[in-house]
């Protein structure tokens, strides 16, 4: 630290000249302070006399006051520099100091940002400044034995608190930020010998950064707000994933979730059943069971959300645990079990989003999907199905039957060809003798299983045509574990499998069911996407619309942006113009080399 040591007599000589009381810069002034503690009432002591400058013409509102300016002022400046001079290479900690600077300036290095010149800078000013000064003079015993009162004190650490400040505004400035903020306020937190001060640090750093940080994230840009909410997810994944989840919703009550503001790619547009969507990708059932966040899902930029699965009446699901991770490959098992507030209880939240958006229609920023399942302990499954439809139909820009959740016992049952027909007519029936405007009642679709034998897949196809059902989704999460999975000890608990080992099966389920059903039933693709090239996979083998639910829980809100802007590239690449073109596009070039096999070697017929 030779700056102090070049300067100091020059600054020294300085100080007598100006201040006229013979006080050599690096010696304390305690008669100063003596005097100026002392004079709590009456003719105050002139700061001339504690070896600073004159303060006799401050302003008269702080004379009237009973604030000192001058004798503040002399005091803070006196105590910063003998300190610094006379006990910093004992008090500091040197090796400490350079070990979180060297850390800090590594951490935004190892990112990658070209700002490591000015967040070292930035270290150096913290360490130095803030964490020697707030941990000796405000540090236990400290104050007391250099005769300073508490009011000097508070100024003191007033003036430290602004590099921590800045340094926090410019952490957050940058990606992932938020890292340096934490181990800045740890190691100041942690160089101190009592508890109690270490407490008050806590509160103290606690309320400006927090300040800081939501004031700058509530006015950041769209990319800097989803870079900062999903880099908590590592800290959110050291809970339990249904609490984890259950936080993840009241963030999103609370509207901490980003805002997208951004347009979507023109090419990511579409139209499906007559209604446009501004993007293909969606929200799939499960993460906000209840209706209570399609405001901020809808915010995040997803086409459209699915709220659901919602039973007539309200239950509880499996016990608990019933969510477990496999981290490793990003998958998820779960047993949740239809857990919901029940059909009346949504339908409160759903007329509340309705009422919501007739003031502001800019909340509701693409199509809202309800999915509906059957209680536990319901002996009547299409009953249960015409309830959920009477109730909540009305809100629906579109229904899903769910008959492929493996967690409620009997339920897949409801795909056989004998019982899907039944429901599915019962089902419709309820929709159709509800009154609807000239646009007419909410498309019906039925979500399925991966877990389908070709039988199961035709009589499916065959009762989805034949019906008029208006679309599928596929598909459900599965009850196998293929590849890797097995090698994991959560692979052993039962419920279902999501997440990217999900993918083949799926997109192989979802390419079946376009060519038994001729490419004429709108399909959503779901089950393990994570990346645009991945939602490119599954429209190519002919999803019309691709959700997505384990990659927001891994990867958090950036995953939908990300998704999209992944498949915008991989449609231009290929030279479509749009989504739709791009539907079914591995079975018309399947087709087209078939038909060109055929047309070389002679022979006659149709083989698609």
């Amino acid at each position: 630290m030779e700056f102090g040591m070049q300067n100091s007599s020059s600054y020294g000589a300085g100080l007598n000249q100006q201040g006229g009381g013979g006080m050599d810069w690096y010696t304390p002034p305690t008669s100063g302070y003596n005097n100026y503690s002392a004079s709590t009432s009456g003719t105050r002591q002139n700061p001339n006399q504690m070896g600073g400058n004159s303060f006799e013409d401050e302003p008269p509102l702080l004379e009237e006051l009973g604030i000192d300016l001058g004798g503040i002022l002399v005091k803070t400046r006196s105590v910063l520099f003998h300190r610094l001079n006379n006990r910093l290479l004992d008090d500091l900690d040197m090796g400490g100091a350079l070990v979180f600077v060297i850390v800090l300036g590594g951490l935004h290095l190892l990112m990658g940002k070209i700002h490591f010149g000015v967040i070292l800078g930035w270290s150096v000013v913290h360490s130095v400044v803030l964490w020697y000064l707030i941990n000796q003079l405000a540090g236990s015993g400290a104050a007391e034995s250099k005769g300073l009162d508490l009011y000097s004190v508070c100024c003191v650490v007033g003036y430290c608190m602004v590099p921590l400040v800045v340094h926090s505004a410019i952490s957050l400035l940058l990606p992932r930020g938020l890292l340096s903020l934490v181990l800045a306020v740890f190691c100041t937190i942690w160089n101190c010998d009592d508890n109690f001060v270490r407490l008050q640090k806590l509160a103290i750093f606690s309320a400006v950064a927090g300040v800081t940080g939501f004031a700058y994230y509530k006015t950041a840009s769209p990319s800097v707000q989803f870079d900062v909410i999903s880099g908590l997810g590592p800290i959110l994944r050291l809970l339990d994933p249904e609490t984890a989840h259950n936080m993840g919703i009241a963030a999103a009550k609370w509207g901490l979730f980003p805002k997208e503001t951004r347009d979507d790619p023109s090419i990511l547009r579409t139209k499906v059943w007559g209604r446009d969507f501004r993007n293909p990708i969606g929200l799939a059932a499960g993460f906000d069971k209840n209706g209570e966040i399609i405001e901020s899902m809808f915010g995040l930029g997803f086409g459209f959300v699915e709220v659901g699965s919602i039973t007539p009446k309200p239950q509880p699901g499996n016990l608990k645990p019933r969510v477990f991770r496999i981290p490793e490959l990003k998958a998820t098992i779960n047993r949740y079990g239809f857990n919901n507030i029940g059909a009346e209880a949504v339908e409160e939240n759903l007329q509340i989003f309705l009422l919501n958006t007739k003031k502001d229609p800019t909340l509701k920023k693409g199509l809202l999907g309800v999915n509906l399942g059957k209680n536990k302990t319901s002996a009547d499954a299409a009953t249960d199905y015409s309830i959920g439809i009477s109730k909540l139909a009305r809100y629906a820009d579109y229904l899903v039957i769910n008959v492929s959740s493996p967690n409620t016992p009997g339920l897949r049952a409801l795909q056989g060809r004998t019982e899907l027909e039944a429901l599915v007519k019962q089902v419709k029936a309820t929709r159709d003798r509800m009154p609807w405007s000239e646009q007419g009642p909410p498309p019906l679709l039925v979500k399925i299983a991966p877990d389908l034998s070709e039988t199961d897949k035709v009589d499916i196809a065959t009762v989805v045509t034949d019906l008029g059902v208006d679309g599928l989704i596929i598909s459900n999460t599965t009850i196998q574990r293929p590849g890797p999975v097995s090698d994991y000890p959560q692979a052993k608990e039962t419920g279902g499998l999501s997440g990217p080992p999900l993918f083949a099966l799926a997109t192989q389920t979802l390419s079946d069911m376009y060519r038994l059903t001729g490419g004429k039933i709108p399909i959503v693709g779901c089950g393990g996407v994570s990346s645009g090239e991945d939602a490119y996979k599954k429209i190519r083998a002919g999803a019309s619309l691709v959700q997505i639910y384990t990659a927001l829980a891994y990867e958090g809100p950036k995953a939908v942006p990300d998704i999209k802007e992944g498949l915008a590239a991989c449609l231009k690449r290929d030279g479509f113009k749009s989504v739709a073109e791009a539907v079914g596009a591995d079975h018309k070039s399947l087709e087209s080399r078939l038909h060109s096999d055929l047309k070389s070697s002679g022979k006659k017929g149709l083989l698609w």
